[in-house]
Protein backbone atom coordinates (compact mmCIF):
# COMPACT_ATOMS: atom_id res chain seq x y z
CA UNK A 1 0.00 0.00 0.00
CA UNK A 2 2.59 2.35 0.73
CA UNK A 3 4.27 2.05 -2.41
CA UNK A 4 1.40 2.96 -4.24
CA UNK A 5 0.91 5.76 -1.85
CA UNK A 6 4.87 6.42 -3.05
CA UNK A 7 4.13 6.30 -6.60
CA UNK A 8 1.27 8.32 -6.56
CA UNK A 9 3.44 11.04 -4.59
CA UNK A 10 5.88 11.22 -7.27
CA UNK A 11 4.02 11.65 -10.02
CA UNK A 12 2.30 14.63 -8.60
CA UNK A 13 6.13 16.19 -7.80
CA UNK A 14 6.59 15.44 -11.59
CA UNK A 15 3.22 17.03 -12.33
CA UNK A 16 3.75 20.65 -10.08
CA UNK A 17 7.13 20.18 -12.01
CA UNK A 18 5.69 21.25 -15.40
CA UNK A 19 5.59 24.99 -16.43
CA UNK A 20 3.07 26.67 -18.16
CA UNK A 21 3.77 27.59 -21.92
CA UNK A 22 5.80 24.18 -22.02
CA UNK A 23 4.88 22.54 -25.30
CA UNK A 24 2.87 19.00 -25.05
CA UNK A 25 6.12 17.21 -26.27
CA UNK A 26 8.14 18.68 -23.27
CA UNK A 27 5.22 18.10 -20.88
CA UNK A 28 5.12 14.70 -22.00
CA UNK A 29 8.79 13.96 -21.61
CA UNK A 30 8.72 15.49 -17.83
CA UNK A 31 5.22 14.44 -17.00
CA UNK A 32 4.96 10.54 -18.30
CA UNK A 33 1.87 9.25 -21.08
CA UNK A 34 -1.35 10.12 -19.46
CA UNK A 35 -4.33 7.82 -19.08
CA UNK A 36 -6.67 10.06 -20.75
CA UNK A 37 -6.45 12.67 -23.87
CA UNK A 38 -10.07 14.44 -24.64
CA UNK A 39 -9.48 17.00 -27.20
CA UNK A 40 -11.99 19.58 -28.68
CA UNK A 41 -11.77 22.88 -30.54
CA UNK A 42 -12.98 26.11 -28.78
CA UNK A 43 -15.45 28.36 -30.32
CA UNK A 44 -13.11 30.56 -31.41
CA UNK A 45 -11.07 27.71 -33.17
CA UNK A 46 -8.54 26.62 -30.89
CA UNK A 47 -7.50 23.07 -30.37
CA UNK A 48 -7.90 22.58 -26.28
CA UNK A 49 -6.46 18.98 -25.22
CA UNK A 50 -7.21 17.56 -21.61
CA UNK A 51 -4.85 14.95 -20.35
CA UNK A 52 -5.63 13.20 -17.24
CA UNK A 53 -3.65 11.65 -14.69
CA UNK A 54 -5.05 9.14 -12.67
CA UNK A 55 -3.41 7.67 -9.77
CA UNK A 56 -4.19 4.35 -7.23
CA UNK A 57 -7.33 5.79 -5.68
CA UNK A 58 -8.56 8.94 -7.31
CA UNK A 59 -7.00 11.73 -10.01
CA UNK A 60 -3.77 13.06 -9.67
CA UNK A 61 -4.05 15.74 -11.86
CA UNK A 62 -5.27 17.46 -15.42
CA UNK A 63 -3.13 18.91 -17.58
CA UNK A 64 -4.98 21.82 -20.20
CA UNK A 65 -3.10 22.28 -23.29
CA UNK A 66 -4.57 25.28 -26.06
CA UNK A 67 -2.64 24.89 -29.21
CA UNK A 68 0.05 22.83 -28.14
CA UNK A 69 0.98 24.85 -25.07
CA UNK A 70 0.57 23.93 -21.53
CA UNK A 71 -2.37 26.36 -19.71
CA UNK A 72 -3.37 25.06 -16.68
CA UNK A 73 -2.21 22.41 -14.22
CA UNK A 74 -4.47 21.10 -11.75
CA UNK A 75 -3.20 18.45 -9.03
CA UNK A 76 -5.27 17.04 -5.84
Amino acid sequence: MFDLIGQDEAQTRRLNGLRLGMSDREALEAAGSPERRETRTTDSGQRRETWVYNGQLSILGTLTFEDGRLVQVQTN
